[in-house]
């Protein structure tokens, strides 16, 4: 043995240094603390985006406890609103919260950061138990290199995405208890699989690779650890069983071209050049996470055929990483497991095997960056020859190799940039302004940033005890109409139209509020929200005609227009009776207010008014009738 192999093994057997060296358990809890550092600025934050679905417009959750049986025997969202999915852990964890805390994005922010947190301890401890041939090194590289990731933000700083946190993490802890039986199945295995499926339908992938993982890392034959991954098929069949019943008799919503831009293509180029395209954005973005948006709908990622630049590199890509890997597999090699992990949880979200709900998400590479970072880890191993003969108990940077050293320099710097990009990113998620403001300015050509972004800064003005200047809030309007407007040149739409005429309406610019809601309705003919806003903009505008120009008859023609929109509104039914009352038509105007009456009778002004019609057309007994005190 050479003097230098001497020193080290004496080195390594001598208490004082184990005792100096950092063990696992410690490593793992300071890569977890790590993670829930760089989120902390998140937990502030309100409601973003679909959180108001999931959590207090979700009637089974705003149920607590009490509503946790109804949501593990319905769809997500009722009626399959947004596809049929089945998610009942997720929303479960959302109804706990509730009843510890109602209505309190806070609490929600909280346990999305200590969920992630513990996907990335575990995401340590189940590499390093896979790991077995490599120092401590790499498990702490990787890890460090998935905590800081910014494309994890939209993930962790939308409560909503709480799914894919829970699937990746029970993922995980499925192959953490499998790993620890040498790659068999076992029952607590079998039960952390089953909550990734209840967590989110996405973790069926990883059916593939527990027998992968056995195979690699376990050296069994390939018919042995096909049989010992076979146990995992049970909770696979109970998911199933169990969602069947919930979305039993639903039909699966036709996915929309704004929401998917694919449903539109035209041919298999087109159709499979816009997938492959796809590919290739999540290769970039897992590679150069600069410029993240939050939005990937119409018209943000423009169809494309097979030829285009983006659809060739995305087909070289995949082509390359798969074929590789299916090549290099057979030599058990552990960067050939983490290309076909990858492949497998993203196939479900690669527009190739099946159109989804949505084109592309930053939160659909959540499980999937997490063999990215195993494989792009254990590359740069393999290239420095990076290894080790026995596992490490404690971790010691003085007994680390000099490669060893540069890996963890190199990934080191690398993830000091992620962190800072992950914090920065953070910031736009405060709320949905913020977010729009920040993704429209990126991604201009999107309809739901547009959208969002004009109606945000409408919202604002709605905000009470407003401190704006006249001159800011004139702004604030032309902003929020510029941005409807180039949401009209991408694609005409409900919202832009609905925006346009919230607008109008608060420059009581009446008659073009109200062409603007009519053509919200030309859209879709029953949008709720299109419509009452009609019938308000009338009632305004029936006002002003009544009010400042004295004309009731052109008052009462808007009003009567507003009930074809909103047929039980009682307000309409008691103006037009003011508006006949002031002509002296006493006995019409009892009529309004009679209908009035019957729809609103507590109103009070109503009441006032019916007694005084019943007073002028000597109608007394009626008028006592009405309690007006």
């Amino acid at each position: 043995m050479s003097k230098k192999r001497k020193q080290a093994a004496t080195h390594k057997s001598t208490p004082n240094a184990v005792a100096a060296g950092i063990s696992p358990q410690n490593l793992g809890i300071f890569l977890g603390l790590l993670a829930f550092v760089l989120y902390a600025n998140t937990l502030g934050h309100g409601y973003v985006l679909d959180d108001d679905l999931a959590l207090s417009l979700h009637e089974n959750v705003r149920q607590g406890l009490s509503g946790i049986g109804a949501i593990f025997m319905e769809p997500y969202r009722a009626n399959c609103f947004g596809g049929c999915l089945y998610r009942p852990l997720t929303l479960s964890t959302f109804a706990l919260e509730w009843t510890l805390a109602p209505n309190s994005p806070g609490v929600g922010h909280f346990f999305n950061v200590l969920w992630f947190s513990g996907t990335v301890l575990l995401l340590f401890h189940t590499s390093r138990r896979l790991l077995t041939g490599f120092p401590l090194a790499v498990p702490v590289a990787l890890s460090l290199l998935f905590a800081c990731h910014p494309i994890h933000t939209e993930v962790v700083a939308n409560i909503k995405s709480r799914d894919e946190i829970l699937s990746a993490f029970f993922v995980l802890l499925s192959l953490y208890v499998f790993a620890k039986k040498d790659g068999r199945f076992s029952v607590g295995a079998g039960f952390a699989f089953l909550a990734a499926l209840l967590s989110k339908e996405g973790a069926i992938t990883a059916l593939v690779v527990f027998p992968l993982a056995g195979w690699t890392f376990f050296k069994q034959p390939i018919a042995t650890s096909l049989k010992n991954s076979a146990g995992f098929l049970v909770p696979a069949l109970l998911f199933f069983l169990l969602r069947g019943a919930a979305i039993s008799g639903l039909t699966e919503p036709a996915t929309s071209i704004v929401d998917n831009p694919i449903v539109g293509a035209s041919g298999f180029a087109e159709r499979f050049g816009t997938a492959f395209s796809v590919l290739f954005e999540y290769f970039r973005l897992l590679l150069w996470p600069f410029e993240l948006v939050s939005d990937y709908t119409y018209n943000t990622f423009p169809l494309r055929t097979l030829s285009h630049p983006t659809a060739l590199m995305g087909l070289l890509l995949s082509a390359g990483v798969g074929i590789w890997s299916l090549w290099k597999i057979k030599d058990r090699n552990p960067i050939a497991f983490s290309g076909l992990a990858f492949l497998a949880s993203l196939s479900l979200y690669s527009q190739l095997l099946l159109v989804i709900g949505t084109l592309l998400g930053e939160r659909l590479l959540f499980t999937p960056s997490i063999w990215f970072v195993f494989g792009l880890v254990l590359l740069l191993a393999s290239l420095f020859k990076l290894g080790s003969s026995e596992q490490e108990t404690h971790f010691q940077w003085s007994a680390q190799t000099p490669t060893a050293r540069k890996l963890l320099y190199a990934f080191g710097a690398i993830s000091i940039v992620l962190a800072f990009l992950t914090i920065q990113r953070n910031k736009d998620w405060k709320d949905n302004l913020s977010l729009f403001r920040a993704d429209v300015a990126k991604s201009p050509n999107s309809v739901r940033l547009n959208d969002g972004y004009a109606e945000q800064l409408y919202r604002q003005l709605q905000q009470p005890n407003l401190k704006l200047t006249a001159l800011e809030i004139q702004a604030i309007l032309d902003t929020s109409e510029v941005h409807s407007q180039k949401s009209l040149e991408i694609k005409p739409g409900v919202s832009a139209y609905n925006n346009l005429g919230n607008l109008a309406n608060y420059r009581r610019q009446y008659a073009q509020a109200v062409d603007y809601y009519k053509k919200a309705l030309e859209v879709v003919p029953n949008y709720s929200y299109a419509k009452i806003n009609l019938a308000n903009s009338l009632q305004a505008w029936a006002m002003e005609e009544g009010e400042k120009k004295n004309n009731p008859d052109r008052a009462r023609e808007l009003l009567h227009e507003s009930l074809e929109y909103q047929p039980d509104n009682a307000n309409a039914y008691h103006l037009i009776g003011i508006s006949y009352g002031v002509q002296g038509k006493h006995l019409e105007a009892i009529e309004m207010f009679e209908k009035a009456y019957a729809l609103d009778p507590g109103n009070a002004n109503i009441k006032r008014d019916l007694v005084t019609a019943y007073t002028a057309s000597g109608l007394i007994e009626k008028a006592r009738a009405i309690d007006i005190k």
